[in-house]
């Protein structure tokens, strides 16, 4: 452009243009990304009645082994805050420490299960479970008490509430978290003293010599339990003390439910998808998918009414019935409806006969 003289040259700015552009491709690319495709092969995919039983089979397992874990890792805690054997219904497990009772069966690293039984229910022979406190117990002299008659074969288990959860009597907590030792043998004699409480010496099988000590009762956790059940809950207890079994107890089944759970959740999210698109007038409720997954039924009333108003004229009575299949819709549209469709039938009644009058007339009747 020339001015005076002068040559003036205006260079046309398109950055702003260039960032519009940029700033709409992102806007679009955004959108495209967040619209979620509905997958209509798997939202229709049918479960056999046999693979839907196992798939609820699996969720109810998977829920045990989970509840069972925390119960697990609950005991489990309890046991090592108070430096005890874990502990569960009465029911203590326990790792032989020593080749004191190898000629009895009971090896040094084996795992054993005691459960805790009354005093007056112990005998001679029985092997139990207790803690020696340290130096009380070895100045213990048994002559000072009265030897007992363990006639009796009669078992009694009174357990308190904290017990059946793993927590152990005053007495023994108090001893176990002074590290005193915790031992697993036969007992030799039965004692009891002035005030009635009850004293045992023991001895190990393999030894050749009774122990140099004298329990009190209150320190015997339990007595060995050698039927099939103990023996099975002994193996289950020890669960406790190894990590990666916990581990495939609780993590494992975490892990089924919330495929199981994300699977449902996909499901839901699909359906809100289909509601929406039913909504706004981009699907019809008569759609075979709509109509295999129930939309619609489960809208709220303003929605309902909203699709409904925007149906297809054809299509009005069906919309209906399938928004309130209970019979639920407002008595106006039904009696609107109802009124129509009686109206509808006489005029369809009243078009035949007027075309049949027709033809009648052309052929001369």
């Amino acid at each position: 452009m020339a001015n005076n003289g002068i040559d003036i040259k205006i260079k046309e700015d398109n950055s702003v243009k260039r960032v519009l552009q940029k700033t709409s491709k992102d806007i679009k690319k955004s959108i495209k990304k967040s619209y979620t495709t509905i997958n209509e092969k798997r939202l229709l995919e049918n479960q056999t009645k046999l693979q839907k039983v196992l798939s609820r089979s699996l969720n109810v397992v998977s829920i045990l082994f989970v509840i069972f874990g925390v119960f697990l890792c609950f005991c489990g805690t309890i046991s090592r805050v108070q430096n005890i054997p874990p502990s569960f219904a009465g029911y203590s497990t326990m790792i032989v420490s020593s080749e004191s009772m190898e000629r009895s069966g009971f090896f040094k690293g084996d795992g054993v299960v005691v459960k805790y039984t009354n005093a007056e229910s112990l005998q001679r022979g029985d092997i139990i479970a207790f803690y020696v406190e340290y130096p009380s117990a070895y100045n213990v002299k048994s002559t000072a008490f009265t030897l007992v008659d363990d006639s009796t074969n009669e078992t009694k288990t009174t357990l308190t509430f904290g017990q059946f959860f793993g927590v152990q009597p005053k007495e023994i907590r108090t001893v176990a978290k002074s590290n005193n030792e915790f031992v697993f043998h036969h007992i030799d004699s039965i004692y009891v003293d002035e005030n009635g409480q009850r004293w045992f010496t023991t001895y190990g099988s393999s030894n050749g010599y009774t122990d140099p000590w004298c329990i009190n009762e209150a320190y015997v956790v339990g007595k060995h339990d050698n039927s099939f059940f103990g023996a099975m809950l002994s193996k289950t207890l020890s669960l406790i003390n190894d990590p990666i079994l916990i581990g495939v107890f609780i993590f494992l089944p975490l892990i089924i439910l919330s495929f199981s759970i994300v699977k449902d959740l996909y499901k839901m999210a699909m359906v809100l998808r289909l509601e929406n698109e039913v909504l706004y007038g981009r699907r019809k409720l008569t759609d075979s998918l709509c109509l295999r997954l129930g939309v619609g039924y489960k809208m709220s009333k303003k929605q309902k009414m909203k699709v409904l108003a925007t149906a297809p004229e054809n299509l009005k009575n069906e919309y209906i019935a399938l928004l309130w299949k209970d019979g639920t819709a407002p008595a106006s549209i039904r009696k609107h409806y109802l009124r129509k469709t009686i109206l509808m039938s006489y005029y369809k009644e009243a078009v035949d006969l007027d075309k049949t009058c027709k033809i009648m007339m052309l052929d001369g009747v």
